[in-house]
């Protein structure tokens, strides 16, 4: 087990005794809050406050008469999934014990991805399933169900939930789908499997739990489900249930039943209003993606039960009308609208909001493959790379498992029962508006441009698909642009980014018209790379369809899409004037339609440009006012559906971002959380906005923060930390937690550094001397201030930022440490590299990308030369420190190599830390928590004059890994 050294800070100002510097042992224990959750009728706020590692805690506040601190209910473990429409229940999943989910870890193996409630990380497959709460809001009483793994409740509930219990075997038989085709969580809606092709129609995808080509799947078994009333508490239990959807007013329920006994299998139709059961077909072979129309009045449903013993089995798309005596074919193989051979696949399977029509996946028919009579040992293994490839052998080797189970989408038009194939490869995704009621679909493909994008810039043909007939017809070639689909569905806005122009597109007729644009730009201004800017924010539409709303970089406009009237300033120049960026928060939009209504009062975000103060204004009657201002970070987390009532947070560097509740005039807010007690025990500091002026004469901004109580007559320790623009963060909290890669601000401030965090302006060829002309003179400026030691400055940067670092210390003597993640060291060697978590080849980062060299290295090789670190290693004077993980898919790991060597030939004091199977930022946290203590170590060494670690003087030898770790400190 990792032993780790937690230090005491060598304190370089007053003494405050009173307080504690932070230290490593405190990570865990901090906590965080998420899933915050306003009630519909606004009367209840929940969120929950977890731990980093360790167990979470649900509250539950009334908003009447509400009181930090003073919940009106408390959920041990909880997680906010939703409040029932009438606003009475809140669904809650509890997680199990953290002990367990821990205890249930396979050794060696990294944790999870974090979940809500769990703190550090999810249950693996085979750990301890969560439970099920069901609190009653009105009277205060709990149901707790054990060992319950899915929840789903209809979009607009009427008082009804489905719950999944954890099956007793723990891994699900081969071909299984997920239950109703969505992720293992509730939502708002009916599951992921019946909505995600409405307003956008589907495209290509990866069939979800399909066979692998050439394979014939085992048949599925269900689950147990339990069908629960809220209000009375009665309970059915639904046996053997593959696939679960509740209609979208909640009034009717549909289950499809994969039995042990086959002759049970089939689709089941419940009234819940009733209470009758209804069976759809009762018959063996597979039931899959059951889902109902918007109006409940039919269903769909993917089966094989036609042929249930073929080989492989071939499934079908049927429909059913509620009452009707039997269910309807309206898909199958052979049909005249798909290719031949090809078939319905398991995938999405939606109506379009009318009914009209239905969408369903289709790839070619399944096969069993053919056997090969060649022995395994016999057979080459091997990779063939061909120059004429669209995609590299690399990216197709990382996307194979998505291109062996692509699927395309296809259209029934459920009154003529004709069936349409809407995409294919050349076109994989096709968008069709109005809920997939429009009769023109949009198709934006990149797939004719696939090879240039390696190195170029992505473009695409953007298309008009009849849907009907499937015929698509090209409206423009290759732009690189922006576009936005009207919601509904009958024409799109096209913005060049090149051309700085904007075309509305009729789908209808394929007619194109210019849309007059604002004389101020709304391209990025402040973009710095040598592509293309990107626009500051397209959308939403207004709820009638005849404006799009556009940002530049202060206010927002209306475009006319019609083209015929100007554009209106929606904010009347407000922002340009004051020097605030207006954004449109996201609560104005109507939920389901994606449209903001701008005849109602509009709620704008604002940032000031100058001091990065923050608040929220209003919008009514054509006059902007104050709703919040001031010099914090004010945000909306949520907001109830038909009520004023808000939750936001306030936060600082030194206040946490509670959650408060108050209204849409911010009139009286009370704080309900007080999440992090525990920092007032210890030493935190200040942040300030600093101004400079950098060595090309430009005005720039940066971050400074200081330790709490610091004494200006005396010398502090500074790290300078970077990663392009941060002074928009003026107000962020940082929480103490072990590091992915870089420096814990709030650790290092409390413990005596000052810490500068400056803006770089970059300019295209030249990133390294972009960084130096910005960083040096911000350095010098805080330094002439007189309270930090000039000869105790240190560096830290990761990925972009390691590169910088590694540059900066060829550059200058003027720091006497540095830290490098995952530095790139030769941009001769990155740029013909690969990215590992991807396969696509590094060339576009460099030439339009973040390295902003701006050609290849055959058109600008001194600039390749000049900005690579590696070969001015010979100047460097700095000791430095790098990390550099044998997994990392961003930045080769042979770079980090190759400084490392070349610091080791020169005789240059360097060390390398390099975790193993660890990604470009650090996963587990075991790791994350010994590069912290390393991190302390190392600066703490050459910039406060602490002892060496052991594996700094010593280094750790091959034969120990695993037993000693080098963290103990040599002796004086």
């Amino acid at each position: 087990m990792l032993t780790l050294c937690f230090l005491l800070a060598l304190h370089a100002g007053p003494d405050v005794s009173a307080k504690k510097p932070l230290d490593h042992s405190v990570y865990d224990a901090w906590q965080s809050i998420r899933g915050t959750t306003v009630s519909d009728d606004g009367k209840w706020v929940a969120y929950g406050v977890y731990p980093q590692e360790g167990d979470g805690t649900l509250y539950v506040y009334g908003t009447d008469h509400p009181k930090t601190d003073a919940a009106t209910y408390v959920v041990e473990r909880g997680n906010v999934t939703r409040f029932s429409a009438d606003s009475r229940f809140l669904i809650v999943t509890q997680a199990a014990p953290y002990a367990e989910i821990r205890a249930a870890r396979t050794p060696g193996t990294p944790p999870r991805p974090a979940a809500p409630g769990t703190g550090a990380e999810a249950p693996a497959p085979t750990g301890p399933a969560g439970s099920l709460v069901v609190l009653d809001l009105k009277s205060g009483q709990k149901f707790e169900k054990p060992r319950v793994t899915v929840t789903r409740m209809a979009l607009h509930d009427k008082g009804w939930l489905a719950y999944q219990l954890a099956p007793e075997r723990r891994t699900p038989a081969a071909g299984a789908a997920p239950a109703g085709g969505g992720s293992a969580s509730a939502g708002g809606s009916r599951g992921t499997g019946a909505g995600a092709a409405r307003g956008a129609g589907g495209g290509a995808q990866r069939r979800p739990g399909g066979p692998a080509a050439g394979a014939a799947p085992a048949p599925p078994r269900g689950e147990t489900w339990v069908l629960r009333e809220l209000a009375t508490g009665k309970e059915q239990t639904l046996p053997d249930v593959t696939a679960v959807d509740f209609d979208r007013d909640g009034t009717s329920l549909v289950y499809a039943v994969a039995a042990e006994d086959k002759k049970k299998n089939g689709v089941t139709f419940v009234d819940l209003k009733s209470g009758k059961k209804s069976p759809v077909v009762t018959a063996p072979g597979r039931y899959l993606r059951a889902t109902f129309s918007d109006d409940g009045k039919n269903l769909a449903y993917l089966s094989d039960n036609d042929a249930p013993d073929a080989k492989p089995p071939v499934l079908r798309v049927y429909t059913w009308e509620v009452g009707a005596m039997t269910p309807t074919t309206v898909a199958k193989v052979g049909d005249a609208g798909l290719p031949k051979d090809w078939a319905p696949a398991d995938g999405t399977l939606a109506f379009s909001r009318d009914g009209r029509r239905l969408f369903f996946q289709t790839a070619p028919k399944p096969v069993i493959a053919k056997p090969d009579p060649t022995p395994e040992a016999d057979k080459a293994q091997i990779d063939v790379w061909n120059w004429q490839d669209p995609r590299l052998q690399s990216q197709q080797l990382m996307q194979a498992g998505r291109d062996r189970n692509r699927s395309f989408m296809a259209a029934i038009d459920l009154r003529s029962r004709h069936v349409t194939k809407e995409a294919d490869d050349a076109i994989p995704t096709v968008t069709i508006g109005d809920h997939g009621g429009a009769e023109y679909g949009l198709a934006v493909t990149n797939v004719p441009y696939q090879l240039q994008e390696s190195w170029d810039e992505g473009c695409s043909d953007i298309y008009r698909v009849e849907v009907k007939t499937g015929k698509a017809t090209k409206l423009t070639a290759a732009p690189h642009t922006r576009e936005l689909l009207s919601p509904d569905g009958s024409s799109v806005a096209v913005f060049d980014l090149a051309a700085k122009t904007m075309t509305d597109f009729d789908l209808r007729s394929g007619a194109a018209h210019p849309v007059i644009l604002p004389k101020t730009s709304l391209i990025d201004e402040e973009d710095d790379h040598p592509g293309l800017a990107p626009t500051y924010g397209m959308g939403p539409y207004t709820s009638d369809g005849k404006w799009l709303l556009v940002e530049d970089k202060n206010d927002v406009w209306a475009l006319d899409v019609s083209g015929k009237a100007a554009p209106k300033c929606l904010t009347d120049g407000f922002g340009r004037r004051w020097s605030y960026q207006l954004r449109l928060l996201p609560f104005n939009m109507d939920p389901e339609e994606g449209t903001v209504d701008i005849a109602k009062p509009l709620y704008f975000s604002v940032r000031n440009e100058e001091d990065e103060s923050t608040g929220i204004y209003k919008l009514a009657g054509g006059q902007m006012s104050k709703v919040v201002y001031g010099s914090k970070g004010y945000a909306v987390t949520a907001k109830a559906r038909f009520a004023e009532t808000l939750a936001v947070t306030e936060s600082a560097f030194d206040e946490f971002p509670n959650v408060w509740v108050t209204d849409t005039a911010w009139s009286t807010p009370t704080r309900l959380s007080a999440a992090n007690k525990q920092a007032a025990n210890y030493a935190w500091g200040t942040c300030e906005l600093v101004k400079w002026i950098g060595n090309d004469g430009q005005s720039l901004k940066g971050l400074l923060y200081k330790p709490e109580n610091m004494d200006p007559s005396k010398k502090y320790p500074m790290i300078t930390y970077y990663y392009e623009r941060n002074a928009q963060s003026l107000y962020a909290y940082h929480p103490p937690a072990p590091s992915a890669s870089t420096i814990n601000i709030s650790l290092f401030v409390s413990n005596g550094y000052v810490i500068f965090v400056p803006d770089i302006d970059y300019k295209v060829g030249y990133p390294g001397p972009s960084a130096y002309s910005a960083i040096i003179p911000g350095v010098q400026a805080i330094v002439a201030r007189g309270f930090v030691d000039p000869k105790k400055l240190g560096l830290q940067g990761q990925s972009w930022g390691g590169y910088e670092t590694a540059y900066l210390v060829t550059q200058t003597n003027m720091f006497a440490a540095a830290e490098a993640g995952a530095p790139v060291a030769d941009m001769f060697s990155a740029y013909g590299g690969i990215r590992l978590e991807s396969g696509v080849v590094r060339e576009g980062q460099y030439e339009h990308g973040q390295s902003r060299i701006g050609g290849s290295i055959w058109e600008k090789p001194l600039q390749y030369l000049e900005n690579s670190p590696l070969m001015w290693a010979d100047r460097i004077t700095t000791p430095l420190m790098i990390m550099s993980n044998d997994a990392d898919g961003a930045v080769p790991h042979e770079q980090g190599i190759e400084f490392f060597t070349a610091m080791r030939r020169l005789r240059k004091p360097c060390w390398m830390v390099v975790y193993n199977n660890e990604q470009h930022n650090l996963v587990e946290r075991r790791n994350r928590k010994d590069l912290s203590v390393r991190l302390s170590q190392f600066f703490d060494h050459y910039l406060k004059g602490a002892p060496t670690p052991v594996w700094m003087s010593k280094g750790v030898p091959a034969v120990n890994k695993g037993k000693d770790y080098g963290l103990d400190l040599d002796s004086p």
